[in-house]
């Protein structure tokens, strides 16, 4: 553990123990020996989940029923068992925030000065532990947080605005920020406001929303470094939390990509694999051998961060089976309406791309692929490379998906 990790640990301890000065000098000195000095702040959080406070409003909440896992189990196969369980949708609430500040994206401050505790995947309290790239969470503990502020420069937005924070990642973006657009419609009036975007624009998030009907004059945008002081802000909790989604939201971003490329591609294959060749976490260090062993069934390698959005929606959608590691990639079963299975490669445990399956009714079977040391890193996505067993995939995709 490095001295700046120390400090952090000894800023959580000091706001369990509800000192928040002796916090505040911890997290100070943390961010100076990591090499990011900046100033910082400690916020009181209000959890999503519990009764709204002063300065916070309840507009809409609403909650999807369980949903039953597609998920296929084979006998001596080595697999997670609690990727075949039932899971729940995340609750998702609409707030109205008078004189809201955005401190970040996804770090919405109340007028009474209270830190929504909502973020995508987690909390953002538990962030605090996982620490993601850009996250400006520094500790948390005892009901507060503590937070770099790192802002380049502040503004004031005076009209009303509905929120969506944007993500770099690519299946953050689809699962828990652009079906929250699903809330806003369904709450007269709403949609119709200016859509405040927070945070670093990507040309999929461009594509997407364009997609959706939502051209660029509908936007306000701002990057992640601006304070943003907004008179009337309307918020809708995250749609992915802990590892599970929000079906109406994904369904109807599956109906409504279907409407906005609806002209199949003649050249699309019927069997995609989605490659994962270029990512740095995770790696499949026999890639090469399973894309040639795939191709002797008719499988077609892609590499999805080679092509334009609309392209592989487009051949996601003609997609009779899917087959991929577990990563983003695996975001395109979203848009995979004709698959009736997928095979996921599992070089994590986390069930989030068997539950995407399940949330369309798509069979999915997946293959635990052994991990190794291959780095140094912070976590085990960037520690480790995976080495799939190449007669064990070949046994799958001749006795379970039944390709000869």
């Amino acid at each position: 553990m490095t001295e700046a990790d120390q400090q952090r640990v000894q800023a959580t301890q000091k706001l369990q123990e509800g000192r928040l000065g002796a916090a505040l000098l911890c997290a100070k000195r943390c961010l100076e020996l990591s090499g990011a000095a900046a100033p910082v702040a400690a916020y009181a959080l209000w959890d999503i989940q519990s009764p709204p406070t002063q300065g916070i409003e309840l507009v809409a909440q609403w909650r999807d029923p369980t949903i039953a896992s597609s998920a296929r189990l084979i006998e001596g196969l080595p697999q997670f068992t609690q990727w075949a369980e039932p899971f729940e949708p995340p609750p998702v609430s609409i707030w109205r925030l008078p004189r809201c500040v955005a401190l970040a994206p996804q770090l919405l401050l109340s007028a009474n000065k209270q830190l929504m505790d909502d973020n995508i995947g987690y909390t953002n309290s538990q962030l605090c532990e996982h620490l993601p790239a850009g996250f400006v969470g520094v500790a948390a503990g005892h009901g507060h947080m503590v937070v770099a502020l790192r802002h380049q420069k502040s503004v004031r937005v005076r009209q009303s605005v509905i929120y969506l924070p944007t993500s770099t990642n690519y299946a953050e973006w689809f699962f828990g920020c652009l079906p929250r657009l699903v809330a806003y419609l369904s709450v007269p009036g709403l949609i119709d406001l200016p859509i405040l975007l927070h945070g670093q624009v990507m040309q999929y998030h461009r594509d997407s929303l364009r997609a959706l009907g939502l051209g660029e004059e509908r936007f306000i945008f701002h990057q992640a470094s601006t304070r943003i002081e907004c008179d009337e802000l309307f918020y809708a909790s995250a749609t992915y939390r802990h590892h599970a989604h929000y079906p109406t939201g994904l369904r109807f971003l599956r109906d409504q990509m279907a409407r906005a490329f609806p002209v199949p591609m003649t050249e699309a294959p019927a069997r995609i694999y989605w490659a994962r060749r270029h990512a740095h976490d995770r790696p499949l260090v026999n890639e090469a051998d399973v894309v040639d062993l795939l191709a002797q069934y008719g499988f077609q390698s892609i590499d999805p961060e080679k092509h334009p959005f609309d392209v592989q929606v487009q051949w996601a959608a003609s997609a009779q089976c899917v087959v991929g590691p577990y990563g983003a990639n695996l975001t395109n079963l979203i848009f995979s309406g004709k698959a009736r299975q997928c095979l996921i490669l599992a070089t994590k445990a986390q069930p989030e791309f068997a539950r995407l399956a399940s949330v369309f009714g798509m069979e999915s079977v997946h293959l635990a692929v052994e991990g190794f040391r291959l780095r140094e890193g912070r976590t085990v996505s960037q520690s480790y490379g995976f080495k799939v067993d190449l007669e064990a995939l070949h046994w799958v995709i001749k006795n379970v998906l039944q390709f000869a």
